[in-house]
Formats: C-alpha cells, structure tokens, sequence
C-alpha cells in the first residue's frame, strides 16, 4: 500500500496586484497557485464573494489561475482576491484592488460659429470621463486672443469683443489617465462695412461734372 501525503504549500508563485483599467478593455489579474498534494483547486473572490463563472460569459480563469475580464464595466470594480484549497485545506492571496477608468468622451463637441467684430462669442465643450478629465483648450496657429478669453466654469472658452485675428481654428484636448480626445471649431468673423474715403461737398458750375469719391472696406 502507498501512502500518500496531502500537502498545500504556503507560498502563491505569482499574485494579483492592484490594477487600473479603462472601461470596455480587458483586465488580466495573476494567480500562481501554490504546489500541493493533490493538486488545488482555484477560487477567485471579489468583495469576498466567490466568483460564478458560470453567470458570466466576460469573467473567466486563463493559464492556470490567472482571472481575466474581458469588456470590463464599472461595475467590475472591487478587491479580488485568488483562493487555492486541497484536502489540508486553503490558501488566500492578499485582496487586490481593480480600478476601472472611464476613458474622456464628448456630450456636446465645439461647433463651428461666424461672429460680428466687436461681439462676444462662445464656444461649447462639454466632456465627461473618470477621474474627471481636464480640458485645455488652444489655437491653431497658437495665437490665442490673450486678455479677451475666458474659461467658463462648463470648460467652455468665451472670447469678448471678437477681432478679424481671432478667426482661425480651435481646439479642445481634454484627457484624463487612460485616455484623450480632441475635438475642433472655426470661428469666422466679419467687420462691419468702413469708409477708407468718404464723399465731400462739391461746387460745380452748371452743366458741370461733379465726381463724388467713396471707398470702403
């Protein structure tokens, strides 16, 4: 007769680790069970609750212990933690943390606008994301109108008493840890019509020709 010994050792080859994603990628936490007679089995526990893979076709055990969530959710955020146990009985990793990120995206883009000189325009850019991204907004030609615009408190850049050399386009960059986006607007402007010369009074005798200048630009 053989005698054979259960034994379940101490030590994980490979443990997960505290881990940020974006949400809609795929998320890979490591587990390297440790050597045992007979062979362990692997539980993985998130908020110390096991894990039915069964309920979930996104969660599944890849390489031998490794969990990997594939299309991770908000939801999916938590502390996790790999779970070996045979006969002697079981061995718990430290719970690790899965962040999930949620990369810039745009509820309402910059749009193009055409202004009057001398009025006050805005352009719109409204982002949202997680951690909440930040919003720079630049020129073009990197001639921002200095002194005349303003960022509002929505991130929205307002320039007063528009100019002809504020046309051009502008950009805004919003980004956060996992991601950027860009988005752009033209902004147009036209000037009220001026007199470069203006037509005088004239004498002229009879039958004369009297000529009238007018020029504008």
């Amino acid at each position: 007769a053989t005698l054979q010994v259960a034994v379940l050792r101490d030590e994980f080859r490979s443990v997960p680790v505290n881990t940020r994603v974006a949400s809609g990628e795929t998320a890979l936490l490591e587990c390297g069970p440790p050597k045992g007679t007979p062979e362990p089995t692997l539980i993985w526990r998130k908020d110390g609750n096991n894990i039915d893979f069964e309920q979930s076709e996104r969660l599944r055990i890849v390489d031998g212990g490794n969990l990997m969530i594939r299309e991770v959710k908000p939801s999916d955020e938590g502390t996790y933690q790999c779970v070996a146990q045979n006969l002697v009985g079981q061995r718990e990793t430290p719970p690790a943390t899965l962040t999930v990120h949620v990369k810039p995206f745009f509820s309402k883009e910059p749009s193009d606008v055409t202004a009057v000189s001398e009025s006050a325009v805005e352009l719109e850019c409204r982002v949202g994301g997680d951690p909440a991204p930040k919003i720079l907004w630049r020129k073009d030609d990197g001639k921002m109108p200095i002194g005349r615009a303003t960022i509002t408190e929505e991130k929205s850049i307002r320039i007063a008493h528009v100019q002809p050399e504020d046309e051009g386009v502008y950009i805004c960059d919003a980004s956060n840890v996992v991601g950027a986006i860009t988005a752009r607007a033209t902004l147009t402007v036209h000037s009220a019509p001026e007199f470069v010369v203006k037509p005088t009074d004239a004498t002229v005798s009879l039958n004369g020709i009297a000529q009238f200048d007018c020029v504008a630009k």
